[in-house]
C-alpha cells in the first residue's frame, strides 16, 4: 500500500518515496472514499453556513504524470483509461451538489519540466490533456465544474515557464 511505505529511524516512521506503476486495466475504486468526503465537506459547510461549495479532484494529466504505464498500448490509450476512471468521482461530487474544481498543475508546469520540448510540442501535449480531461467531463454540467492551474509554489520570478498567451487557448477548451 502506498501509505504503508515506511522505514523505521531512530526518529521513529518516516514516509518513503514509492514510484507507483500502472501494470493492469484501471478502474476506479474510490467510491466510498469520495463519499465520505463529500459528507466531511458538507458538514464543514453546513455548520458554518456556507452554500455555494467546491472540492477538488485532481486531473488525468496529473495521475498520469504520477505513476508510469507498463500495460496500455499508448500515452493516450492510458490517459484516456484515467480520464474514464476519474469521471466516477468527478460526477459523484457534482451530484452530491458541490461544485467540482479540477486542479492540473501538470498542464502548466510541464514545459520547465521537458526543456528539450519546444512551445508547440508542449501545447500539443497540454491538447491531448485537456481533451481528456473534457472526455471525462461530459456529462456534466458546466455551470458546476471550474479548473484550477498554476505555476508553482516557489516564490522565484517566472521567468522560465511557458507563457500564458502560449497555453491560454487550450486552457479555456
Amino acid at each position: 500500500e502506498f501509505y504503508d511505505a515506511h522505514r523505521k529511524s531512530r526518529e521513529g516512521l518516516i514516509a518513503q518515496p514509492v514510484k507507483l506503476t500502472c501494470t493492469g486495466p484501471i478502474e476506479y475504486a474510490g467510491h466510498e472514499t469520495v463519499q465520505r468526503e463529500i459528507a466531511n465537506v458538507k458538514a464543514a459547510a453546513e455548520k458554518h453556513g456556507i452554500e455555494d461549495v467546491f472540492m477538488t479532484a485532481v486531473s488525468p494529466s496529473d495521475v498520469e504524470g504520477q505513476q508510469a504505464n507498463e500495460f496500455y498500448e499508448s500515452d493516450e490509450a492510458y490517459l484516456y483509461a484515467i480520464a474514464e476512471a476519474m469521471a466516477d468521482e468527478y460526477k459523484a461530487i457534482v451530484d452530491s451538489g458541490l461544485i467540482l474544481q479540477i486542479d492540473d498543475p501538470r498542464l502548466l508546469t510541464y514545459y520547465i519540466s521537458r526543456p528539450d520540448l519546444s512551445i508547440t510540442d508542449c501545447r500539443k501535449w497540454a491538447e491531448l490533456r485537456v481533451e481528456a480531461l473534457n472526455h471525462a467531463l461530459k456529462d456534466l454540467p458546466i455551470d458546476r465544474v471550474r479548473f484550477h492551474t498554476c505555476y508553482g509554489i516557489n516564490i522565484g520570478p517566472r521567468v522560465h515557464e511557458m507563457n500564458l498567451a502560449d497555453i491560454v487557448d487550450i486552457m479555456l477548451k
